[in-house]
């Protein structure tokens, strides 16, 4: 197995593993109890600002239904980056997945598929700084800056599991599967 095909499962603390075949992608798509959320991220220079500013945008694209697919720019008063981006897409994909619940459908598993190794390995280890009664975390005494986003995310994953009873998953996908939701970013940008 490569990293492809490592799930995070926030509820176990621990990994476990699809294979990264086509099978899987469409058995999971085709689960009516399984809701599939693609992540993408993109920053761009905007040079008709003056002086030239970094904007980060995000994206999120939901197989079952295009009602909850959504692309924005960060705030401004957030720092632009790829890293606080997907933190906002990983939001914006659970607070749908909890309005999604909430309205009675009927999801027991939510799979969050993302490029990025380090949004998954962020996860992982906020919920170890929470478990180990560390937080808020800081570097240098310095507070993370976008940490708040991170618990808001972990927050919204306790909910969902424990009290909606809905697994959480991260599933480290191939550039390849997230072509459509780059395709939303971009007609956002």
């Amino acid at each position: 197995m490569d990293d492809h095909d490592r799930v995070f499962n926030s509820a176990r603390h621990g990994s476990i593993w699809y294979d990264s075949h086509p099978s899987t992608r469409r058995y999971l798509a085709s689960d009516p109890y399984s809701l599939l959320i693609f992540i993408d991220r993109d920053i761009r220079h905007r040079y008709h600002l003056i002086p030239v500013h970094h904007q980060a945008s995000w994206a999120i694209l939901c197989q079952t239904t295009s009602r909850f697919n959504r692309a924005h720019f960060l705030p401004r008063d957030h720092v632009q980056s790829i890293e606080v981006a997907e933190l906002f897409a990983l939001a914006q994909g659970l607070e749908v997945a909890l309005e999604m619940v909430r309205a009675g459908s009927e999801v027991s598993r939510v799979v969050f598929c993302t490029h990025s190794q380090l949004l998954m390995d962020r996860i992982c280890t906020e919920a170890w700084i929470i478990d180990q009664a560390s937080w808020p975390p800081r570097v240098a005494g310095e507070l993370v800056e976008w940490i708040h986003v991170l618990h808001d995310c972990h927050l919204m994953i306790q909910a969902l599991i424990y009290g909606r009873g809905v697994a959480v998953d991260f599933w480290h996908a191939p550039i390849s599967d997230l072509v459509e939701t780059h395709g939303l970013l971009e007609r956002f940008l």
